[in-house]
C-alpha cells in the first residue's frame, strides 16, 4: 500500500483507516461521532483501493470477455488439442455447449453413460429386463447394477 500512496493512487488516511489504525482527528471528524462512514468516503474508498489493485495483486487485471475465452483455450489445450486445432476455434464465440461438446471429444467415455446405477428394489425388474446386471445389493431397498 506504501507503494501505492507514493504513486498518488490512495492517501494515507485511507491506508491507515483499512489496516485497523485509530486514524488521526480528521477521521474522527469526518464520521461525526457515528460508528460507520457516510456512504460518499466509502465509495471513494472502493474507487481508491480499484486504483491500487493492480499493484497489490500477483496477477494482470482480468478482463472478462478476455478471460473466458482464455481459460477455454487453456482447458482445451489441457485436453489435447493441438496448437493448430486451438487456432481454429476461436473460444470467445463458442456457446456453452459447443465447448462442452469440444471437451466431451478428448475425455474417453466421457459421452458414455455410467457403468454402474444405483437402483431401488422397485426399479430392478425394468432394469434387469434391460440387460442389467446385479453387482451388489445395497441394504434391502437398493442395488447395484451394470451394464451388461
Amino acid at each position: 500500500m506504501r507503494f501505492a500512496e507514493s504513486q498518488g493512487k490512495v492517501a494515507l488516511a485511507y491506508t491507515e483507516l483499512w489496516l485497523g489504525h485509530q486514524g488521526d482527528i480528521t477521521q474522527r471528524h469526518d464520521t461525526l461521532g457515528r460508528p460507520r462512514l457516510t456512504p460518499t468516503p466509502v465509495e471513494d474508498m472502493r474507487d481508491a483501493y480499484r486504483r491500487c489493485e493492480p499493484l497489490l495483486s500477483p496477477y494482470p487485471p482480468l478482463n472478462r470477455v478476455t478471460t473466458h475465452a482464455e481459460v477455454l483455450t487453456t482447458i482445451l489445450g489441457v485436453m489435447g488439442y493441438s496448437n493448430e486445432e486451438l487456432r481454429q476455434i476461436d473460444p470467445a464465440k463458442l456457446s456453452l455447449e459447443e465447448a462442452r461438446e469440444l471437451i466431451r471429444k478428448k475425455v474417453p467415455g466421457a459421452s458414455a453413460a455410467p457403468a454402474e446405477k444405483l437402483v431401488s428394489v422397485d426399479e430392478l425388474p425394468g432394469f434387469l429386463t434391460g440387460g442389467w446386471q446385479i453387482v451388489s445389493a445395497m441394504g434391502m431397498d437398493r442395488a447395484v447394477l451394470r451394464q451388461g
